[in-house]
């Protein structure tokens, strides 16, 4: 239980994160693009948060957290690639 609850809270503390910037950009967008409607740049707003914020998360969780020094250990070296000797016959059409 309390790990659900925990986890409604992280997301709605996310989803304020992303309301809030949603509502800046968009009222920034209104107020330099008159022509853009307030709720219209909210949406773009939101969009753009949201995505961002999808690959800031898959750029962070791509780096390794492993120091240095362990890393090396743990890598084995890998053998230099080979080529394959093409066969003396070629394929007559």
């Amino acid at each position: 239980m309390i790990v659900l609850v925990m986890t409604a809270i992280v997301f709605l503390v996310i989803l304020l994160i992303l309301v809030g910037l949603a509502i800046g950009l968009g009222l920034l967008l209104h107020l330099i693009f008159p022509a853009v409607d307030l709720g219209i740049g909210m949406l773009i707003g939101l969009l753009a948060t949201g995505i961002s914020m999808h690959f800031a998360g898959r750029f962070l969780t791509g780096v390794p957290v492993v120091p240095q020094d362990e890393l090396e250990e743990l890598e084995e070296p890998t053998p230099p690639p080979t080529r394959r000797q093409p066969s003396g016959k070629r394929k007559r059409r």
